[in-house]
């Protein structure tokens, strides 16, 4: 029988059994300060774009780093996923060649 306990228990256990169940985007970087919040904010950055053409990963102000993370000239060189997106995407031919 489940009772308010053993639900409390379980409930207190699941942030850490979930990180072994969801596949989560690569971590780029450590913490980000406020000005930097506030520049992703102003370009509308996503963490993961809703379009596989319009990517971090495509875009021409992004530069990879190590595999899954890069830095944007963007956001003055702060690190971000080659699955993230913003406003400021510009396609780079050099890496999508069907990108216009």
């Amino acid at each position: 029988m489940l009772n308010r306990r053993k639900l409390l228990i379980l409930g207190s256990l699941l942030p850490m059994a979930l990180p072994g169940i969801v596949a989560a985007e690569p971590t780029c970087g450590g913490a980000l300060s406020m000005s930097q919040k506030n520049r992703r904010r102003a370009l509308g950055y996503l963490d993961v774009s809703n379009d596989p053409k319009r990517r971090c990963g495509l875009c021409s102000y992004f530069s990879e780093a190590e595999p899954g993370c890069g830095k944007c000239q963007m956001l003055s060189g702060g690190a971000v996923t080659n699955n993230s997106v913003c406003n400021s995407f510009v396609a780079d031919t050099t890496k999508h060649p069907t990108a216009q």
